[in-house]
């Protein structure tokens, strides 16, 4: 008996969490939502709009949500996303400052200033947040995934690998501990192993970026530079500032001798004062 409006703000985050973007827009397309909801429905437009690359429409999204709700972490969180998405890297630390103020002690504030922390400083400086974090909520995943990231990053591969076995008692079908030991094969020179251990994902994490980052890279070291070509040209199209895809990208242009490519995409950057000696 309830009316559309009571619901739809619950109905549209419930089709986004499962990834059906469609049926999410159904009930968030229009604004209208109960007075109970507003904010809900609001932040949960923008994160629609930004899964479907529309930035611009996703922070007037947040922004109406930030002038009913100007204090919820999550919603300063998703701001922080979408400004780094965006680029605004500095714009991106000052939300997620925000919304450390409005929830110390929330995981998802936690994970996304730990992340920040660790593009900007290196993954030692984040392991203490992580480990903070994880204080509070031992069995979060995504905090013990980004926490296995870190201590991988660090070197410190035993604990990583500890973190990961956590991850698979907490979920047994997960397939992101594959991709870790994936990780580890691959700089260890494993190649053939670390591409086994990405196939048993099946395709679960095909269109995640750190994993076709990962298969680029096994590509180029196993010779299939023409793939790893393919793939590093859509990752860079969806992450031009990666730093780390655009160097493999110009290592794959380079291995396929497509100078006119790497001299137009990569040309301007390696003039820069700033430019990785390497590109």
């Amino acid at each position: 008996g309830a009316s559309r409006s009571e619901v739809a703000a619950r109905m549209g985050e419930a089709f986004l969490l499962q990834g059906k973007l469609r049926n999410a827009r159904e009930w968030l397309d229009g604004g209208l939502f109960s007075k109970a909801d507003e904010a809900l429905g609001w932040r949960t437009t923008g994160r629609l709009l930004q899964l479907e690359g529309r930035l611009p429409e996703a922070g007037k999204a947040f922004d109406k949500a930030l002038s009913i709700a100007p204090r919820d972490p999550l919603l300063w969180v998703d701001i922080a996303r979408l400004r780094y998405v965006g680029g605004e890297h500095l714009l991106a630390v000052q939300a997620a400052d925000r919304a450390m103020q409005a929830g110390p002690e929330n995981p998802r504030v936690i994970e996304l200033r730990a992340q920040l922390l660790q593009d900007a400083a290196g993954p030692v400086a984040a392991l203490a947040l992580y480990e903070r974090g994880l204080a509070a909520a031992p069995n979060d995943r995504a905090l013990l995934v980004g926490y296995a990231g870190a201590l991988g990053e660090a070197g410190r591969t035993v604990e990583m690998l500890a973190t990961v076995r956590r991850l698979t008692e907490l979920n047994p079908r997960s397939p992101v501990p594959y991709y870790f030991q994936a990780v580890l094969a691959a700089r260890a020179g494993k190649i053939d192993l670390a591409r086994n251990l990405l196939n048993r994902n099946g395709n679960r994490l095909k269109n995640v970026p750190a994993i076709q980052l990962l298969q680029a890279a096994l590509e180029l070291e196993a010779g299939n530079s023409a793939m790893a070509v393919d793939l590093l040209e859509r990752l860079d199209r969806r992450q031009p500032y990666n730093a780390r895809v655009g160097l493999l990208y110009a290592r794959a242009l380079l291995a396929v001798e497509d100078h006119q490519r790497l001299r137009q995409r990569f040309g301007p950057i390696a003039g820069r004062a700033d430019a990785s000696p390497y590109l």
